[in-house]
Order: structure tokens, then C-alpha cells, then sequence
């Protein structure tokens, strides 16, 4: 690894990838907004059991479900609207 004081070895796939997780943009843990060729994601850094849970309850409130597609399709007959 080229961080200062890290002694991390592998290959360079390996490398790379724990560069971005321990020093680069993944690195930490909760919650953090990340920008992808021009298009911007909230991720999860991080996998304590308390912040998994919390993921996967986001998830199944906001699964594309019958209910939560009608919803949305609501709002935005909503917002077309006003």
C-alpha cells in the first residue's frame, strides 16, 4: 500500500481495493454519499450488526412493492398537478 505507514501487501486488485476500503472514499463506517461517473449513491461503509439492520430496514421500507409503487405514482400524478 502507498499510504504513509501502511504496510498492507498484495496484488495490485488487492491493493487497490483496500486502499479505497481503509484509506480512500469507503473508509469509516455509517453512511456516506459517494459520486459514480457523474451520478451520486448513499452507501453503507462499514458492517456492524446495528448499521446492517438499519440498511436492511431502509431497503424493505422502499422495496418496490404494489403498495409502495401506487404511492409513488400518487406523488407524482401530485406533483404533475400543481
Amino acid at each position: 500500500c502507498t499510504e504513509e505507514g501502511c504496510s498492507f501487501e498484495g496484488t495490485r486488485r488487492v491493493v487497490a481495493a483496500h486502499h479505497m476500503s481503509k484509506h480512500g472514499i469507503f473508509k469509516g463506517d455509517g453512511y456516506k454519499m459517494i459520486e459514480v461517473e457523474g451520478q451520486v449513491f448513499r452507501v453503507l461503509v462499514g458492517s456492524s450488526p446495528e448499521e446492517v439492520a438499519q440498511w436492511r430496514e431502509e431497503r424493505r421500507r422502499s422495496f418496490p412493492t404494489r403498495e409502495n409503487i401506487r404511492k409513488k405514482e400518487e406523488h407524482h400524478a401530485q406533483l404533475v398537478e400543481a
